[in-house]
């Protein structure tokens, strides 16, 4: 059976358990109000109670964890009783669980649900963003995964406090030589198929077929227009943009298959 420990220095009860190699149930405890939180069970008390404070993940416990740190606070660690062997602790915890939660309605914190809040705020370390960007690259969806992305943002539209925290988000950003670098040389040489082509223009049509998003974004389409102007007036203007833009009609009118799609269309339009 279990001995009930009646110590308060749970310290005390830390090497009286390691000395005698016996498991501990433990409370974790809010100062706050000293209610009960979370039930655990372990063999190495101290070890255990400083992973706990360390507060780490996205499990509504490290969150409750870092919530208490940052009043400068604590989680409370009161032992129930220590075993003899792992199995007999595991039942009690599961017990104690129990009747933490039907008999007397107590919300334990010992489901393994994430937070919706946990990370926010939160930054990653350097060294952290490199790995993730290293385990990113290189790393592709299934169909499967994009069409279920594709239908869970089907249809769904921003707020307009949304946009704006997003416009908000990307105003002064300057996207870096080496960046805009990369990108051309990624899309450079890329054909889109006639059958992506399709899917582009429907899907841009059904956009603006909503009275909603062409009210949201007529300024910032005249914009875009307005400054696509600009931008090829000023390129114009210089010699090296007249013979960067020359080459490319060239090249353009030099591919039989642009000639023959322009003969096709202005067919149509006369037919019309």
């Amino acid at each position: 059976m279990a001995d009930v420990v009646k110590m308060d220095e749970w310290g005390e009860v830390a090497k009286q358990a390691a000395s005698l190699s016996r498991f501990v149930v433990y409370y974790l405890c809010d100062p706050r109000d000293d209610g009960v939180r979370y039930v655990g069970q372990t063999k190495q008390l101290s070890r255990r109670y400083k992973v706990h404070c360390a507060g780490r993940g996205r499990y509504r416990k490290a969150c409750w964890v870092r919530e208490l740190r940052d009043l400068n606070l604590l989680p409370q660690l009161q032992v129930v009783c220590i075993a003899e062997s792992g199995r007999e602790t595991e039942r009690i915890e599961s017990c104690l669980v129990k009747v933490w939660r039907r008999r007397i309605g107590v919300l334990l914190l010992n489901e393994k649900r994430k937070s919706t809040a946990g990370m926010r705020g939160h930054k990653h370390k350097a060294e952290t963003i490199e790995k993730m960007r290293e385990k990113a690259l290189g790393r592709t969806m299934s169909l499967e995964a994009r069409a279920n992305m594709s239908t869970a943002h089907k249809g769904v539209m921003l707020s307009s406090e949304h946009c704006a925290a997003i416009g908000a988000g990307r105003t002064g950003h300057v996207v870096s030589e080496e960046t805009r670098r990369k990108i051309g040389d990624k899309h450079r040489g890329k054909v889109v198929g006639d059958e992506t082509k399709e899917l582009l223009r429907k899907s841009a049509k059904d956009q603006w077929a909503n009275l909603h998003f062409r009210e949201k974004n007529q300024g910032a389409l005249q914009n875009f227009i307005d400054a696509g102007r600009l931008a090829v007036s000023a390129d114009w203007a210089t010699a090296e943009g007249r013979q960067r833009r020359l080459d490319g009609i060239r090249a353009y009118w030099a591919d039989p298959e642009n000639r023959k799609k322009h003969s096709e269309r202005c067919r149509a339009a006369r037919a019309v």
